[in-house]
């Protein structure tokens, strides 16, 4: 770490900056760099006035937590609102301060409470898991109605299960109000559960055929899977129930197996873990038992949400099956590797099992144990693991195996990891770059900049300059954020001669690379007055989303990412006239002349991702108007063929 730009220190100094971005960046930077070891920061940044460098503080303080903070986080909570009240209050719960509970009370007395911070306040009350947090919660659940916002039905059930509010309780609801939103109560319990289908997903009616019988996707996923997993007669006795509609039967017979699975394992411990856990697969256990129980009180016609939820369910806990009550000090050292690299999902006792392995065995063993897994089963889940195993080695041999999988389209998870694993191995990798840089791919080169971000060193700034056109052509975006990571002083004269009118983003990183370094540019007066501005845009367009008026959210030209054919430079272009060819597929037409902000070249460029994406927002929100009858077709400059 020597060989940084940014020592500690240097940190430590900028986080006492005069100028609001420059403390937040270098919290960030600490935090990332450099963990625990420069917590020292949060001292001076808890109290900070500004809102973004508040909220990073505490971003730090929730990725190490320490509860030596908890008075000043109380304070914290005491005097701001919204969302630096709502993370104030999660790390308190956290920290199961109970404080925080007559903080609360003392808030909702004065009315100085808004919706986003009583969102977060009853996440963090199933963090508190005490019992004036639990009669908190129920109170809460006792104010649901029909018009209650799903998102916070979602929040408020999983802190009953995280709170360990008796099952029964949440059920209750669903007794009530099955008829108008069954899915909306029943998808936060197989979230705990660990699922990942979205409310979408579940409530999805479509009919798919299996075997002759039909079942909504999603069962019939869990069904297949279940037969895949070896699971045979059960899958097929689960069709058949979902087919007769035999709610009933689907949700004991999956209270039954799970039951059975565990009596198996003859663990009378182990299943004490299970009921005790609020995680997977200890809080499926408890969740499908409360299911079977909800069959001699709940209504008859509410079964059929239950028993999808339950089969749900049930899957997650088979899947998990291998952690039912698992010790990790108990495993023997032949099961590790088997264990953390199984086919399932990822779960917290996975940090512990990596954190023994490494203790356990050479890195050459584990580097070798990593190959051979990534080599047999690349497509297992397992290798979301195997990646994050492979980052705490740092072994540059692993440089070419992580590049291939970020050149790979698929699990988004294992590229992360991978450029996660990559940022760790650090100098050598940008060793390999050097040498290979002809050989990477777009992709390889796009998703490296996220990397290059966490390796600030002068020679990662060689490389950059060395490669900057290219660069700076394939994605913009990424490479702006990897210069604003490494905060180079070398970056200021390429990126002075690139900034255009209209290009924030630019202006931006400029803007924090000469404040970083003490660097006075005549230009840095105007730039300030457009970040303000920007900022006043964006605060006015969070107000009109919250008071969800359309008509307020539409205006007639779009800001449209272009990429110049000429120079390969993509800039940002306020558009007027767009247009989709009637009866033709494929990009829409720009009637607007379009001069490139770089070479000057007139209408020659393509429409890029992002482009793309503001095209389609604009005229979604202009069919929506059209429909709702407040804007009339005629009246649209940007009309609407697209949708013919």
């Amino acid at each position: 770490m020597s060989s940084w730009i940014w020592n500690q220190s240097d940190l430590v100094r900028l986080a006492g900056h005069d100028q609001p971005m420059v403390r937040q960046w270098a919290c960030e930077r600490l935090d990332i760099l450099y963990g625990k070891a420069g917590q020292e920061v949060l001292e001076k940044l808890l109290k900070d006035k500004d809102k973004e460098v508040l909220l990073e503080a505490l971003n730090y303080l929730e990725n190490y937590p320490d509860p030596k903070f908890r008075d000043m986080v109380l304070n914290a909570y005491e005097t701001h609102a919204g969302a630096v009240a709502g993370r104030c209050a999660l790390v308190l719960g956290r920290f199961k301060d109970e404080r925080l509970i007559s903080a609360y009370e003392r808030k909702i007395k004065t009315k100085t409470i808004d919706s986003d911070e009583r969102i977060w306040v009853t996440d963090s009350l199933g963090e508190l898991a005490t019992d004036s947090s639990r009669n908190i919660l129920r109170g809460l659940l006792s104010g649901i109605t029909e018009e209650t916002d799903p998102y916070l039905i979602d929040i408020l059930i999983r802190s009953l299960l995280k709170a360990k509010v008796e099952i029964a309780t949440p059920l209750a609801l669903y007794a009530r109000f099955y008829r108008k939103m069954p899915m909306e109560i029943l998808y936060p319990f197989t979230v705990a559960c660990g699922s990942w289908y979205s409310l979408e997903d579940l409530e999805r009616e479509e009919k798919k055929r299996l075997l002759g019988k039909s079942l909504p996707p999603v069962l019939s996923e869990t069904v297949t899977y279940l037969k895949d997993k070896g699971f045979t007669s059960l899958a097929k006795d689960l069709q058949q129930a979902f087919s007769k509609k035999d709610y009933r039967q689907v949700i004991e017979k999956s209270w039954q197996w799970a039951e059975k699975r565990v009596e198996d394992k003859g663990d009378r411990s182990g299943e004490n873990l299970l009921l005790q856990s609020d995680l997977p697969p200890g809080i499926n256990f408890r969740v499908l038992r409360a299911f079977k129980e909800f069959l001699a009180k709940g209504p008859e016609d509410s079964f059929k949400g239950v028993a999808t939820a339950a089969l749900i369910i049930l899957a997650r806990f088979l899947e998990l099956e291998n952690l039912w009550g698992l010790k990790i000090e108990e495993i023997d050292r032949q099961s590790l590797f088997p264990i953390l690299f199984e086919d399932r999902d990822t779960v917290p006792l996975d940090t512990a099992l990596i954190e023994r392995i490494l203790a356990e065995y050479e890195p050459p063993a584990i580097f070798n144990h990593c190959l051979e897994q990534l080599k047999d089963h690349p497509e297992s889940y397992g290798t979301e693991r195997t990646l994050r195993l492979l980052g705490k080695l740092t072994d540059p041999r692993a440089i070419p195996i992580l590049l291939a999988l970020l050149a790979e389209e698929g699990n988004d998870d294992f590229q992360d990891e991978s450029v996660d694993a990559l940022a760790q191995i650090g100098r050598p990798l940008v060793d390999y770059l050097e040498q290979n840089f002809d050989q990477l791919n777009l992709d390889q080169l796009s998703e490296i900049l996220f990397v290059l971000r966490d390796i600030p060193e002068e020679k990662t700034a060689d490389f950059i300059l060395l490669h900057w056109d290219q660069l700076w052509s394939i994605n913009k975006d990424d490479l702006l954020d990897a210069l604003e990571g490494i905060g180079s002083r070398r970056f200021i004269g390429p990126l002075r001669k690139e900034l255009r009118e209209g290009e924030w983003r630019d202006e931006e990183v400029f803007y924090l690379l000469c404040r970083l370094h003490g660097v006075n540019d005549v230009l840095l007066a105007q730039i300030e007055k457009n970040m303000i501005a920007k900022k006043k845009e964006e605060e006015k367009r969070v107000q009109t989303l919250r008071g969800k008026d359309l008509m307020a959210l539409r205006q007639n030209t779009v800001n449209v990412e272009l990429k110049c054919r000429g120079c390969g430079k993509p800039y940002l272009y306020e558009v007027e006239n767009i247009y989709f060819p009637p009866g033709q597929k494929g990009e829409p037409v720009i009637a607007d002349k379009i001069v490139c902000k770089n070479c000057r070249a007139i209408n020659q460029y393509e429409i890029t991702v992002k482009g793309e994406l503001a095209i389609t927002s604009h005229m979604i929100l202009t069919a929506a108007l059209i429909e709702e009858e407040r804007l009339k077709p005629g009246e649209a400059r940007s009309s609407l063929p697209m949708l013919v």
